[in-house]
């Protein structure tokens, strides 16, 4: 099995639908996905204070976009 490259990423637009102090609930416009936010480039949770979150871009390991389904 060939592994990951995590070194790769991608940027993917999305809207933030729910929150917890470890992960992010996102939509892309045709699938919500949970996502870690410890996995997330960049993740900055104070550019936005509302939730549903207007559309927002997100840096995140192309593997992990893959996984769900983001790409």
């Amino acid at each position: 099995m060939r592994r990951p490259d995590n070194n790769k990423h991608v940027d993917v637009d999305v809207e933030i639908h729910d929150e917890t102090e470890l992960a992010i609930r996102v939509f892309d416009g045709d699938r919500l996905a949970w996502l870690a936010k410890s996995l997330l480039k960049d993740f900055d949770e104070n550019s936005y204070n509302l939730i549903p979150t207007p559309a927002m871009t997100i840096t995140m390991p192309e593997w992990l976009a893959k996984q769900k389904g983001l790409i």
